[in-house]
């Protein structure tokens, strides 16, 4: 794979100095030429078949388990029944969505699981791009645009992210990210409803693509806010309005799945919280392998290197702070982009746990690595600042040439296997969580803790614990559940399903109480039944947090589009009347 890959960066080099020698006086479209380059590290993903490693393959497990869901019936599926077992969990209460509802689009158009999640990649790849060049277009210009975004394109994290951990979320993540800040930027320049309606949405879309990420991006979203606000001359108070309310809408627009998990977090493992796993400094400066310049060990390590050039960069940053060449404000934002980027940098360090623990919001973060996407983000910024100072067009050419070269041996998962597909990973569905898929995080408290994940089959979906019964299965999709029973006997029955508020058991009509602390069966859902015959449905529902939550999302979202609209037709019929009774100029 590195051969092909060299071969593409070479005919993409070679065809822009044909294109210079040919056109000397044109110049470069770089936006086109960036979209070109962003194409180099997917190109592995033209490749047939699953990846070795990584979350490639539970990442369409999930998928799978929630396209089941969707045709059964849940408009806003929470519980994946066909995982764990059989057994299901509230997955999909506690995971981030977009991702995976983007897998299902491209599943929609009649590719494969497969060929979905590897269009879903390489779609929020490109995408990250771009945003970045858009950010940094409207505060500098597009050669600094253009830099920043190779930067943002090839930080290692990116890569890592992207093929060796497949993690998804932090993948769309970077999308969202600078969308969001171009937004803001945008709309404290224009004051524009347009604006407005793009941070409420791409501030929506960073929480339903990764909860953590959005989360630490918060603080940074809002003191770059604040800092273009004092720093705007024509800042007036309903410039700060405007901010608060298009964040505002951003939040309720995502509160169908944040809400529930605030309020239902209890009633998991995730209640419990974890310590954060820290890495070890000089991870985050040079990688073991292949010299430095691989970021994946032979047993599938990882290096979460913050990047070679990126090191410079910061450095040449510092220098330049102290320097009276720059704007002020370009000063301003320099000094503000560094001491996040040594924030970070603190945090990402095991000395700074007492931080972590003094908030707790942050305990579920899990790997303060996850941090590098906002440090992906400020080295990218600083390096469109450093480049205003760059003259020499060729010294910009090869930061740009070093930086995307470095990290070649990283544009691709090192292994394929092409005999899976979707057919063999549908087989393996059931099995898959306890097999690696399982988010523990969103596993039920009841559970046994040694034990979260079911590790067989049930041979049936009821069954006695005491007493005679007949049991004849009538209905069952992800969730809902039904049965005819001939109860010879008083009975103790065993429903082979966890539970987690929202399940109702109901016998002819009737709710039944649910057992779910039996020490012998921790967390499965049991009840009791007298003699006689009963008509049982068990069904998954959704508590009152999550039905608020949706319409609080529903309605929200059409206050915006209404908006939009009203906005619209009342502009066109301004226009339409001073064509109609105004002079023209």
């Amino acid at each position: 794979m590195v051969i092909v890959n060299l071969v593409a960066s070479a005919v993409l080099l070679v065809g822009l100095i044909a294109y210079r020698y040919v056109y000397p006086r044109k110049k470069f479209n770089l936006f086109a030429v960036l979209l070109l380059i962003s194409l180099l590290p997917i190109i592995s993903l033209l490749r047939k078949g699953a990846y070795e490693s990584g979350d490639f393959n539970f990442n369409i497990y999930k998928s799978m388990s929630l396209l089941t869901a969707l045709k059964d019936g849940q408009l806003l599926p929470g519980w994946a029944g066909e995982l764990n077992s059989g057994y299901g969990y509230p997955l999909f209460i506690f995971t981030y969505p977009l991702p995976y509802y983007t897998i299902l689009l491209f599943k929609s158009l009649g590719l494969s699981f497969i060929a979905s999640e590897k269009l879903a990649l390489a779609s929020a790849f490109i995408a990250s791009g771009t945003a970045m060049f858009l950010f940094i277009r409207s505060i500098l210009n597009k050669t600094a645009a253009f830099v920043a975004s190779v930067f943002y394109l090839f930080s290692p994290y990116h890569l890592v992210d992207t093929h060796f951990r497949v993690a998804i979320g932090e993948v769309f993540s970077f999308v969202f990210l600078p969308l969001v800040f171009f937004g803001v930027t945008k709309l404290i320049q224009t004051n524009k409803f347009r604006w407005f309606a793009l941070v409420a949405v791409s501030q929506s879309l960073l929480i339903l693509s990764h909860q953590a990420i959005s989360l630490i991006s918060f603080p940074m979203i809002t003191s770059y806010t604040l800092l273009m606000l004092i720093t705007n001359k024509k800042t007036q108070l309903r410039n700060i309005v405007y901010y608060c309310l298009a964040i505002a809408f951003g939040y309720l627009l995502s509160a169908f799945y944040f809400l529930p998990v605030l309020f239902e977090l209890k009633y998991t493992l995730q209640a419990i919280g974890s310590e954060i796993s820290f890495s070890h400094i000089s991870d985050f400066l040079f990688s073991p392998w292949r010299w430095g310049f691989l970021f994946q060990g032979p047993k599938g390590e990882l290096s979460f290197v913050v990047g070679y050039t990126q090191l410079v960069i910061v450095t040449l940053a510092v220098i330049l702070a102290f320097k009276k060449t720059f704007k002020k404000q370009n000063k301003t934002l320099i000094y503000f982009f560094l001491a996040w980027f040594f924030l970070l940098f603190f945090l990402m360090q095991s000395f700074s746990k007492p931080v972590w623990n003094f908030l707790p919001i942050f305990k579920n973060f899990q790997f303060s690595y996850r941090l590098l996407v906002a440090v992906s983000f400020t080295t990218s910024i600083l390096s469109a600042f450093a480049v205003l100072k760059m003259k020499n067009k060729y010294l910009v050419f090869m930061l740009v040439f070093v930086t995307i070269l470095y990290t070649i041996l990283n544009w691709g998962q090192r292994r394929v296997i092409p005999e899976i597909n979707d057919s063999a990973l549908r087989k393996n569905l059931p099995l898959s969580t306890v097999n690696g898929e399982g988010l523990s995080p969103a596993a039920p408290k009841w559970v046994d803790k040694d034990k979260i994940w079911m590790d067989k089959i049930p041979e049936f979906h009821l069954e006695t614990i005491n007493g005679q019964a007949k049991i004849a299965d009538t209905f069952r999709n992800s969730y809902k559940h039904e049965y005819a029973v001939q109860a010879k006997t008083d009975i103790y029955l065993k429903e082979n399903t966890l539970y987690f508020p929202g399940w109702i058991v109901t016998a002819n009509g009737k709710e039944i109480p649910i057992e779910f602390q039996n020490n012998k069966y921790s967390g499965v859902i049991t009840f009791r039944l007298k003699k006689g015959e009963y008509y049982l449905s068990v069904v998954f529902g959704n508590t009152t947090i999550r039905t608020a939550s949706q319409y609080l999302s529903l309605f929200t979202m059409l206050v915006l589009i209404c908006s939009f609209f009203i906005l619209y037709l009342r502009s066109k019929k301004i226009v339409r009347f001073s064509k109609k009774y105004l002079p023209p100029l």
